[in-house]
């Protein structure tokens, strides 16, 4: 049975305008959410820090880098940056999901994972099995960079083929040069650039998209249950 991946239904529902403002994010330019899971992507969160001079006068950037310590190195190098470069990166270590905050006791509630997606017009991640959910929920287009270690680049390929994502391999994302040459550079600028091409890998991505996966999912494990209990 086949049933999608189950995603929080908040994803389908996000305000653009709400969700950039609890972010303290301006209309334009674009948005890039860059995120590698609860523990981070350090090859990822590196070749950000690179390129940063290079993106932010052209688009904003939302960084979910993890917690695993690279918090620190990467605010003392934004730091670094032009004032006008530094007022258009968003620096987060952790994005709670929803209601998650107040159930963390956490002492306000922040902006949530959730309105990242929201906020976002472009997306830069790893492509593990919730990728295949999130962004198609979200109608997100990405640029995707696999794990090396793990079967991701099966995840990543399948958004490929049909429009909805652009492939980089984690060994290849700065290239041998200068990284405004680089292969991811030139994916992420080539997004950045063409809202067109945006809007149309954003709606083969919608097209992916299964709002009912949890519901399917709940009730063939209900139908599983009743079937076995009929049967003693």
């Amino acid at each position: 049975m086949v049933t999608g991946y189950p995603v929080r239904r908040e994803l389908f529902e996000q305000n653009r305008a709400t969700s950039r403002a609890a972010f303290g994010l301006d209309e334009q330019p674009p948005v890039l959410l860059v995120y590698g899971g609860s523990r981070g992507a350090r090859s990822i969160n590196r070749a950000i820090m690179a390129l940063l001079p290079y993106l932010l006068p052209i688009a904003q950037v939302l960084h979910i880098c993890g917690r695993e310590g690279d918090e620190t190195w990467l605010r003392e190098g934004a730091a670094r940056l032009p004032a006008e470069l530094q007022g258009r990166y968003r620096l987060y270590p952790y994005l709670f999901s929803g209601e998650q905050g107040r159930e963390n006791h956490l002492p306000a509630p922040g902006p949530s994972m959730v309105q990242a997606f929201g906020a976002a017009d472009l997306a830069l991640c790893r492509s593990g099995a919730s990728t295949l959910g999130e962004l198609p929920a979200a109608g997100l287009p990405a640029v995707l960079v696999p794990y090396p270690y793990v079967y991701q680049d099966e995840n990543a390929d399948y958004l490929v083929r049909r429009g909805a994502a652009l492939k980089v391999r984690d060994e290849e994302m700065l290239g041998d040069g200068r990284p405004d040459t680089s292969p991811l550079y030139r994916n992420l600028l080539r997004l950045i650039e063409d809202p067109n091409e945006r809007a149309t890998m954003s709606e083969r991505s919608m097209a992916l998209a299964q709002p009912d996966a949890a519901q399917r999912l709940a009730n063939l494990l209900l139908a599983l249950a009743t079937s076995k209990r009929s049967t003693r």
